[in-house]
């Protein structure tokens, strides 16, 4: 590396560590192929402030490979319906087909509800007398009643 102070020009053949230092008090630059401040760069290449605005156009770079493809996004909202189409050609109709094989017995349907009560039929014929039942038991004695006084004598009779 070579340095030297004055009004001569440095020349650098290896990288310069700084050590966490910065390079201050950069003049303005004065022509294209000298050093400049962030402040400078933002107020004149970024489109910021009242500078002269962007510089010339750089040349392409290099074309890199894809990267992989992103996730899916969400499905959208469901659009209007397209307007409906025309009506084709009516075609003429074919003969009809054969008749069909007689198809298989469905199955037994559900049981119906109850009808209505018939008429009263006729009267029956008497039946057999029935078995005599056993003899009740014999009831319970009455009280005796109270004696009763005797009435008057009557009169005496003609002989």
């Amino acid at each position: 590396m070579a340095l030297a102070y004055g009004y001569s020009e440095n020349f650098f053949d290896t990288d310069i560590n700084m050590n966490t230092h910065k390079i201050i008090n950069l003049p303005s630059p004065s022509s294209d192929s000298e050093p400049v401040t962030k402040s400078y760069a933002d107020t004149h290449y970024s489109g910021g402030g009242s500078g002269g605005g962007r510089g010339p156009k750089g040349d392409k770079g290099d074309t890199c490979l894809q990267g992989p493809a992103g996730l899916q996004g969400p499905k959208g909202d469901k659009g209007d319906a397209g307007p409906q189409g025309t009506t084709g050609p009516k075609e003429a109709t074919g003969a009809p087909g054969s008749k069909g094989g007689k198809g298989d017995q469905g199955d037994v349907g559900a049981t119906g509800p109850q009808g209505p009560q018939g008429p009263q039929g006729p009267k029956g014929s008497k039946g057999e007398r029935g078995v005599r039942g056993a003899r009740g038991a014999p009831g319970a004695s009455a009280s005796k009643g109270d004696k009763s006084d005797t009435g008057d004598k009557g009169d005496k009779g003609d002989k």
